[in-house]
């Protein structure tokens, strides 16, 4: 009985036990693993793109746009600021 132990491999050695996937970083990955996390990549970006933005986030990029612009000497309330002695970059 002893040597039909010997011949076979017991459960206990180390060929069972240490037996262990290389799970290093940079271990190339399934092509398709692979393949899915792009696609799924791709389809989150596009619908970033795509979504419809709301009230709050329009409202928000036209203030933002209209702040950067400065006034011109066709607004009324500008020419009446610089009838008063006002100059662009002073304080008021």
């Amino acid at each position: 009985m002893k040597e039909s132990m010997t011949e076979e491999e017991d459960y206990m050695s180390d060929s069972f036990i240490n037996v262990q996937e290389d799970v290093r970083p940079g271990v190339p990955m399934l092509r398709q693993i692979r393949e899915a996390r792009r696609k799924e990549e791709k389809q989150q970006q596009a619908n970033l793109r795509n979504r419809q933005k709301s009230v709050k986030e329009e409202e928000r990029e036209r203030r933002d746009i209209g702040l950067k612009n400065a006034l011109g000497c066709e607004n009324k309330g500008f020419a009446l600021l610089q009838k008063m002695g006002y100059k662009s970059g002073q304080a008021l």
